[in-house]
């Protein structure tokens, strides 16, 4: 169910999961706190896609210590992109606030919305960084097909892009997730879309 206006909702990754997808809804003043667990030294990505609205859909998030108002390591309403790549600080429960601004929030409009949330598994900047950010191309996608770019390691996570044999892209990190290694990757486009496929269809 939805979570309450200025109440916290807890999220919890199914077992072996590294992401998951939250969706909702917010309505003009309210806000809405995503409580998880972290370790300092971990990865945590986080993006928010606005799903539909009777507004502008004006919807952003801060990441900040659960429990507290200010302090986080990241400001939604100073970005562009709703999307927030941060090394967490330190061990403890960190919120995702989701909140409205200019006249969505003064109008009382309502906005739904969708969040991927990512979180390397270990500490440090997470598994096989090493691998750097190497420029490799895509390739052995199907004839007449697009390779799917998605929002975390997996199929099961949203869809935010594509990518045809021979598109190039830097891949920033790797790491298994059930039987398939996955990489992050970022498009070597002016909005530097960062995204996750399937490794066996990137070669050096």
């Amino acid at each position: 169910m939805p979570a309450s206006a200025q109440e916290s909702r807890r999220i919890e990754f199914a077992p072996g999961a590294t992401s998951t997808t939250i969706n909702d809804t917010i309505r003009g003043r309210e806000w809405r706190d995503y409580v998880l667990n972290a370790r300092g030294g971990q990865t945590m990505v986080v993006s928010l896609a606005v799903t539909g609205t009777n507004g502008n859909g004006s919807a952003f998030f801060n990441i900040l210590p659960a429990g507290q108002d200010y302090g986080g390591p990241y400001v939604g309403s100073t970005d562009t992109d709703r999307r927030a790549e941060i090394t967490v600080p330190s061990d403890g429960d960190w919120a995702i606030r989701v909140y409205l601004m200019g006249n969505d929030r003064d109008a009382d409009k309502t906005v739904g919305y969708s969040i991927d949330v990512y979180i390397a598994p270990g500490g440090g900047s997470g598994a096989s960084a090493g691998a750097g950010a190497a420029v490799v191309s895509v390739t052995g996608v199907p004839s007449g097909d697009l390779l799917n770019v998605r929002a975390g390691p997996g199929t099961g996570n949203r869809i935010v892009g594509a990518l045809a044999n021979g598109d190039r892209v830097r891949r920033l990190r790797c790491e298994t997730h059930g039987s398939s290694r996955w990489c992050e990757i970022e498009m070597m486009t002016d909005m530097r879309e960062r995204g996750w496929v399937n490794a066996r269809y990137l070669d050096e």
